[in-house]
């Protein structure tokens, strides 16, 4: 069955080489890039070897859910992308002028515990942000699920070889 798939990272390294091998087995991928120009590139040859392989410019937001304003932010960033912080109204004063003081972006989704509905809304709202990747363990994805905000999960193992020597 073909599928289509998006891979993030995908226009070099290990990225790509998902890309290229989800592309041979017969499938439509868009090759997620930060750098369109650099996503075009490395889809040219592929697409040139008949594989079906489309770039996508892909602008990525992290948005972090902090309830009671923990996280401490050293900047407005993490690596390329733009910090949001969804708070509580429970969050002190000084927590609030340290993220205005890093230029951090935050929204309010609840008064004393977050709701992932309201947030969602305001994140749409206000920063245009129509889909999102949830990154995190049970309770994060249990929340999201419970919430009845989840319309595809997909779950990936990568086998991984750890070359160190125990002690």
């Amino acid at each position: 069955m073909k599928r289509t798939v998006l891979v993030t990272g995908g226009n070099r390294g290990i990225g790509l080489a998902v890309v290229r091998k989800l592309a041979e087995l017969g499938n439509s991928v868009f090759l997620g890039s930060r750098d369109l120009e650099a996503g075009e590139g490395a889809a040219a040859p592929l697409r040139q070897a008949g594989l079906d392989v489309s770039p996508v410019h892909l602008d990525l937001t992290a948005v972090a859910i902090d309830p009671s304003g923990k996280c401490r932010w050293d900047s407005n960033m993490v690596s390329t992308e733009h910090v949001i912080e969804v708070l509580t109204e429970r969050v002190s004063m000084a927590y609030l002028k340290h993220l205005r003081d890093r230029q951090v972006s935050y929204v309010f989704a609840g008064k004393t515990a977050i709701d992932l509905k309201m947030a969602l809304a305001k994140l749409a709202r206000l920063f245009g942000i129509r889909k999102a990747r949830v990154d995190g363990g049970g309770i994060v994805w249990g929340s999201f699920l419970k919430a009845s905000l989840v319309d595809e999960i997909s779950h990936i193992v990568v086998p991984n070889a750890d070359g160190t020597r125990p002690g």
